[in-house]
């Protein structure tokens, strides 16, 4: 029986050290050859921790697996540091040119009760305008179609921001959509947009005039998981489903992480080489819908910095309806620009928190660097 207990340990031990090598190897390995390093990266902490409790107990089971286990861990220290930060003080000088960057998934501005679209919608510019941001990106805008007119001319009367980039705005369809928004105090004198091999659009980019300096600005939303029914029986209140219906929604899941990671991984090398040939200084924001530990994440912020690594305290989490710590919205700067300071908004608007970081200007992008 005892021998039975120590096999079993040894192979548990054994499964979760290969789960934390995988997701130690995740940001490098492309989901569309490997899928379920991705999924390893996605449960990293979680994962960790999980090894982090099985060091203490191979103290007493087994000293093979307590070293093997150490090296692991250490190992992982530094990728577990990019779901945990320690930021550093600021650095930056008051009279530089400092800019204030939003970067706020409204998810159609569904997260107010009591309140209509127009009404949130109208909420949430008041709450911004009080940050006196230069640049906002929004994702999930909800604007196309004559019936919600309103919300373009509540862009234009109600946000004060001078400047706006759509990525798509058609007032003659009869269809609402959700569409990237980019609105600056800055003049947007050119702009662009990036399509996903199924002709979605899931970035838009704004050249912007900032005194003497000229900034590309990233707005992005990567492709989401949709896992609308799932997250409805995870509510509370709800039934727990069990039996043929429990394993059909899990292997759902499975499906539509697998789909969503790869398609990351399209449009994160699709983002990696538009911001190598930028002509100009580059400033990233938007939903990622993955975290630090991801191959999207690493492909797109490799010559990139991320504010809340840089600046920001603790997990930092950016999607509200989970109690995992989940920070799938990202802000970065061009190696060349300065992090002065990072703040995630603690207001439920809607299912993702607001974020914003103050950007010092710095010297010339040299254009292919990395």
């Amino acid at each position: 029986m005892k021998q039975i207990f120590r096999f079993l340990y040894a192979l548990f031990s054994l499964f979760i050290l290969a789960a934390l090598l995988t997701g130690i190897l995740s940001p490098y390995i492309d989901p569309a050859y490997f899928w379920p390093a991705a999924l390893m990266g996605l449960a990293f902490p979680l994962i960790w921790l999980t090894n982090l409790g099985n060091l203490f107990l191979s103290v007493f089971l087994s000293r093979k697996i307590f070293i093997i286990t150490a090296i692991y861990l250490i190992a992982g220290i530094p990728f577990m540091l990019r779901y945990f930060s320690w930021g550093s003080r600021s650095d930056c000088k008051d009279n530089a040119v400092n800019l204030k960057v939003i970067s706020f998934n409204v998810k159609y501005f569904d997260g107010f009760e009591g309140k209509d679209k127009t009404e949130a919608q109208l909420y949430a510019h008041n709450f911004l305008n009080k940050q006196k941001a230069d640049i906002i990106c929004f994702q999930e805008y909800p604007m196309k179609g004559k019936r919600h007119a309103p919300f373009f001319d509540h862009v234009k009367d109600s946000l004060h921001l001078n400047f706006t980039h759509f990525s798509n705005y058609d007032p003659e369809a009869k269809s609402t959509s959700a569409i990237l928004l980019t609105a600056s105090k800055y003049k947007i004198f050119n702009y662009g947009i990036h399509y996903s091999p199924d002709n979605e659009i899931f970035a838009i980019y704004s050249d912007i005039l900032v005194k003497k300096d000229t900034l590309r600005v990233f707005n992005i939303h990567l492709q989401s998981v949709k896992l609308i029914q799932e997250k409805e029986i995870l509510r509370p209140g709800k039934e727990t489903l069990s039996g043929d219906s429990g394993l059909k929604h899990l292997i759902s899941s499975f499906n539509k992480l697998k789909r969503a990671f790869i398609e990351r991984s399209y449009q994160a090398g699709i983002l990696s080489d538009a911001i190598t040939s930028s002509p100009h200084k580059v400033i990233l924001a938007g939903d990622f819908n993955d975290t630090p530990g991801s191959y999207a994440y690493h492909k797109i912020g490799s010559s990139l910095r991320d504010a809340a690594r840089a600046k920001g305290r603790g997990f930092q989490r950016t999607y509200n309806e989970s109690y995992y710590p989940l920070r799938i919205d990202h802000i970065m700067a061009d190696r060349s620009l300065s992090i002065c300071s990072y703040k995630r908004f603690d207001i439920r608007m809607s299912d993702h928190y607001p974020i914003m970081a103050v950007v010092g200007l710095g010297k010339k992008k040299e254009v292919g660097s990395r």
